[in-house]
């Protein structure tokens, strides 16, 4: 068995800047095999589809999908986010180089991926660091808190 190190990252031979970061998960102490392989990269392009769709659907259904539908090219290096029926299930579809690379999760206890419902937009655009926050099961789609802002102290 190859031994990965604590972070791994390589960037794309053809000056891409899709990256794949290979850093080992919270509490997988020194056990081998408990990595966190999540794509990343400077100025990475991320599209959401807000519409839930058959997880049996593979890369050229998700790549047909992209482009009729979310009016994305799938061939531009861009993450195409995918979320399943029951929101414990996303694909991340994306062209690396010379073929299709796809990414899938799957959440094994009750947690859903908070995934925006009530929006308008049927594609969602996202930083890197949204996507991030996503996938860990933040909110990103949610108001902060307002801001106040007080005339008097006292």
């Amino acid at each position: 068995m190859t031994k990965v190190p604590q972070d791994a990252s390589a960037e794309e031979p053809d000056g891409g800047n899709l990256q794949v970061r290979l850093r080992r998960g919270p509490g997988s102490g020194d056990r081998p095999g408990l990595l966190d392989m999540r794509p990343h990269g400077e100025g990475l392009k991320v599209y959401l589809y807000r519409e839930p769709v058959d997880m049996r659907m593979w890369r050229n259904g998700l790549a047909a999908l992209a482009q009729q539908v979310m009016k994305v090219d799938p061939f531009s290096g861009a993450l195409l986010i995918f979320v399943g029926k029951h929101y414990n299930a996303v694909k991340i579809l994306y062209w690396h180089r010379n073929g299709f690379a796809v990414w899938h999760k799957v959440i094994e206890g009750r947690e859903k991926f908070c995934w925006p419902r009530l929006m308008e937009q049927e594609v969602v655009t996202l930083t890197a660091e949204e996507l991030e926050w996503l996938l860990d099961g933040y909110d990103v789609f949610r108001q902060p808190h307002k801001m106040l802002r007080f005339k008097h102290a006292a």
